[in-house]
């Protein structure tokens, strides 16, 4: 935007030349908002569907179902995010809004949770070493063979612990270090 629109000369020709900005940029601007919006869209139905497929698995129920039966806990549990910060704003389990409560859930405990129960899985049940026989299976040459099996089985496991223990304590006010 130019300088000379905040300039007040009384002609009205500030407005004038602000009109005339804004319609230059108007077209580049629907498209952006456009493109982010189908881009945001895209995303949404991607992270649905793998709801929904988990559903269908876990439940047992058709697509149809499952869709309806995700979409209404979705929107059940978003309305506590919605309303955290507005009409049940002084409701704080934990101490913390919904929002943050949900955002500390799935940041600082399933993740974690999740990351180790993985390394756990792949470095003492399936074993680094049908890993590596997969990447080789292609001709490819696994060059970090041992430093692989040692990070899965031992050194990430007790890190992502760590990391759970510290997340934990530092959302109870009891020590934890900020990642």
């Amino acid at each position: 935007m130019s300088r000379d629109f905040f300039k007040i000369n009384g002609s009205g020709q500030e407005v004038h030349r602000f009109e005339e900005e804004w319609k230059q940029t108007t077209g580049a601007k629907y498209a952006l908002t456009m493109t982010s919006g189908f881009a945001a869209l895209t995303s949404a139905i991607s992270l649905y569907e793998a709801c929904v497929a988990a559903v269908c698995d876990l439940l047992g129920l058709e697509r149809r179902p499952a869709t309806f039966f995700t979409g209404a806990l979705i929107l059940f549990l978003s309305t506590f995010s919605a309303l955290g910060y507005g009409a049940w704003g002084d409701i704080r389990p934990f101490g913390m809004t919904f929002l943050d409560l949900f955002d500390f859930a799935t940041n600082s405990v399933i993740m974690p949770v999740v990351a180790a129960a993985t390394c756990i899985c792949i470095g003492w049940v399936v074993k680094p070493k049908t890993i590596i026989e997969e990447v080789e299976a292609e001709g490819c040459r696994f060059r970090a063979k041992a430093f692989y099996s040692f990070m899965v089985k031992y050194f990430a496991p007790v890190l992502v612990i760590a990391i759970l223990v510290s997340e934990i304590c530092r959302a109870f006010g009891v020590g934890g270090w900020k990642i």
